[in-house]
């Protein structure tokens, strides 16, 4: 997915169930998920974690070099802010949920 002059979008969530539905998941599966804006072409790909060597595992093998990627500010992707094989932008929902910019 990507490639120079490519934006890619990326994001990770836990699909699972609540206990009787009530509180906090307690059980279920990380997934990490990739949408190519302009072509619509996404993958998701099942995860152990979302920690940072997972998700930059996946990043490496799924997404092409000179790719513009953005995410929130999940920790996890930290490693991208100096990666030179990829541009890194970042969405921080406590500020604007959704950026006009991007």
């Amino acid at each position: 997915l990507g490639g120079p002059g490519t934006t890619v979008e990326i994001d990770e969530a836990k699909f699972g169930k609540r206990k009787c539905n009530r509180g906090r998941v307690i059980k279920g599966q990380w997934v990490f998920g990739c949408f190519e804006r302009g072509t619509k072409k996404c993958f998701f790909q099942p995860v152990e974690n979302r920690t940072a060597a997972t998700l930059m595992a996946v990043i490496r093998d799924r997404i092409l070099p000179g790719t513009t990627i953005i995410s929130d500010c999940w920790r996890g992707y930290e490693p991208l802010l100096t990666d030179r094989d990829y541009q890194y932008l970042r969405v921080n929902h406590s500020v604007n949920f959704v950026d006009p910019q991007s």
